[in-house]
C-alpha cells in the first residue's frame, strides 16, 4: 500500500514533470544504435534530475517493439542496475554500482518514458488508464489501484556533458541547472526531446503494489500476450504469441520453466476447447477466469477503442494467476493506440455492438459465452451499463479530455502542440462508444 500511494501521490499525479539526463554521447548513440536491434544495452546516465531530485548513475535503454527504431526513442530508466557501460574516445567501459541494489525513486525501480507515436495529443495513455480506473472501482479485482499501469506527463531534457561555462551550442540551449554566480556556474546544457508518457512499469514492483505478492515468495504466474499470436491451443500455440514474465513466482527464464508454461496454457486451451465444442457444462472452465476482471477488462476494451490488445489483436497485455483464487486476471498494458488512434485497424478488430465481444474469435470470451453454468451476456450487460453511468456521470470522461489538455498545454513547444481537432477527434470517438453503450 506505501508503495502504491508515494508512486501516486509524487510521480503519476496530475502534473507535468521535468526529467534531466546526463551523459556522454557516445554512449548515447550506443544506446540508440544497440535499441534499434534489441532492447538489452543499458547505458550509463551519470546523474538524473527528476522534478529537482538528483540520482546518480542510472541505466538507460531503449523500450518497444515496431517503435525501437523510431524518431522519437522511448525508454526505460532503471534506478536498480548495478552494471552499467559507458563510452568515450571510442573506448567502452564496464561500470559497477553495488550500491544501486535495490535503489528506488519514490518506491519505484525504474520509470518508462513513453514516446505515443501515433497519438499527437499525448493524452491517450492517461485519459484510458483513468478510464480503466474508474470501471475497476465497480468491482475491484486488485489489493488498490486498478490492473492498468498508471501514467503521467514528462518533458525530457539530455545534455552530453556541456559545461555551463562552455556555453550554449545547437539545439543544446537549456541550461539546468541555472546559476547567475559567475563563481558558481555547476550548470549543463541540455537538448529539449519533447514530451512523454511518463509510465509505470509493470513487474515486480507492480505486482507489489497491486496484489501484495512477493516474486520468489508466492506461486503466481505472470505472462504476456504478444506478437498478435497469444492462443490457448495446443495446435495453435505458438511461443512467441507469450512473453514469459513469472512461473509459480520465479523469472520464467530457462527452458523447464517456458516447457511447464507451455503445458499449463494448453490445459486451459484444452478446457476452452471443450466448452466450445461440446458445450460442456461440467467443464469448470469458468473456474480458470476472474469473471469480475473479465467483465472489467472487456467493457474497457470496447469502451476505449484498445484494438492493440488480447481482446483485438492477441497483444500487450498480462495474465496474472492470482494464487489465492488459482484464477486468471487481465492486466491492461500499451494504451497509446485507444481511442480512435489507427482507425481502420480499430474497425478490423473492436466491434461497434457492445454484446459482440469481437470481430475476430477469442477462445476465452467465446467460451464463456457459450457456458450454460453462468449467464455471461448478461453479466456483461450490467457491468457495461453501470461503467457507462460513472463515466458519464457530471461529463466526467469528456471533461478529462479539456483537463489533461489545459495542463499540458503551457509546457508544450510549437513543434510538439497539437491541433484542437486532436482532441476533437477523441471527444467524437468517446461520444461515439456512449451511443453504442446506450443501445443496451
Amino acid at each position: 500500500k506505501a508503495l502504491y500511494d508515494m508512486a501516486s501521490k509524487c510521480v503519476f499525479n496530475d502534473e507535468v514533470h521535468f526529467v534531466y539526463l546526463r551523459m556522454l554521447s557516445e554512449t548515447m548513440q550506443k544506446v540508440l544504435d544497440d535499441g534499434c536491434q534489441s532492447d538489452k544495452f543499458k547505458g550509463h546516465v551519470i546523474d538524473a534530475r527528476i522534478d529537482g531530485h538528483l540520482i546518480k548513475n542510472i541505466g538507460i535503454r531503449v523500450r518497444g517493439n515496431t517503435s525501437r527504431c523510431n524518431e522519437k526513442r522511448q525508454f526505460k530508466l532503471s534506478f536498480d542496475d548495478t552494471e552499467l557501460v559507458s563510452i568515450f574516445q571510442g573506448q567502452q567501459k564496464e561500470l559497477s554500482f553495488a550500491e544501486n541494489e535495490d535503489r528506488t525513486f519514490f518506491g519505484l525501480s525504474s520509470l518508462n518514458l513513453r514516446a505515443s507515436q501515433n497519438d499527437p495529443s499525448h493524452i491517450r495513455e492517461k485519459l484510458s488508464s483513468t478510464i480503466m480506473s474508474k470501471i475497476n472501482e465497480l468491482s475491484p479485482t486488485t489489493e488498490r489501484g486498478a490492473p492498468v499501469y498508471q501514467v503521467g506527463f514528462v518533458k525530457l531534457y539530455i545534455s552530453f556533458n556541456r559545461r555551463q561555462e562552455e556555453g550554449s551550442e545547437g539545439t543544446f540551449r537549456h541550461l539546468y541547472p541555472a546559476s547567475a554566480s559567475s563563481s558558481n556556474q555547476s550548470g549543463h546544457w541540455y537538448n529539449y526531446h519533447g514530451m512523454y508518457s511518463l509510465a509505470e512499469n509493470i513487474g515486480a514492483t507492480y505486482l507489489k503494489s497491486r496484489y501484495d505478492v512477493e516474486p520468489g515468495e508466492q506461486r503466481f504466474h505472470f505472462f504476456q500476450a504478444d506478437d498478435g499470436k497469444a492462443i490457448f491451443s495446443e495446435d495453435e500455440f505458438d511461443e512467441n504469441g507469450w512473453s514469459y514474465k513469472y512461473f509459480s513466482g520465479v523469472k520464467a527464464n530457462k527452458d523447464l520453466l517456458r516447457t511447464e508454461f507451455k503445458g499449463c496454457l494448453n490445459s486451459i486451451g484444452q478446457k476452452l476447447e471443450d466448452t466450445q465444442l461440446a458445450h460442456d457444462a461440467d467443464s469448470g472452465v469458468e473456474q480458470f477466469f476472474d469473471l469480475n476482471s473479465l467483465l472489467n477488462y472487456y467493457v474497457f476494451v470496447h469502451f476505449s477503442g484498445h484494438w492493440d490488445s488480447y481482446l483485438g489483436n492477441r497483444n500487450n497485455d498480462f495474465f496474472y494467476m492470482n494464487p489465492k483464487s488459482n484464477a486468471l486476471q487481465l492486466d491492461v498494458w500499451d494504451l497509446d493506440n485507444s481511442l480512435g488512434v489507427i482507425h481502420s485497424l480499430y474497425l478490423e478488430n473492436i466491434s461497434p455492438d457492445p454484446l459482440k465481444l469481437n470481430i475476430k474469435t477469442n477462445e476465452i470470451f467465446d467460451s464463456l459465452l457459450k457456458n450454460p453454468n453462468i449467464d455471461f451476456e448478461s453479466m456483461l450487460r450490467k457491468r457495461y451499463q453501470k461503467a457507462l453511468d460513472v463515466l458519464t456521470r457530471d461529463q466526467f470522461i469528456l471533461s478529462k479530455v479539456d483537463e489533461f489538455k489545459n495542463l499540458m498545454d503551457p509546457h508544450l513547444e510549437s513543434w510538439e502542440r497539437p491541433s484542437s481537432q486532436d482532441f476533437l477527434n477523441i471527444k467524437n470517438f468517446l461520444e461515439s462508444k456512449i451511443e453504442e453503450a446506450r443501445t443496451l
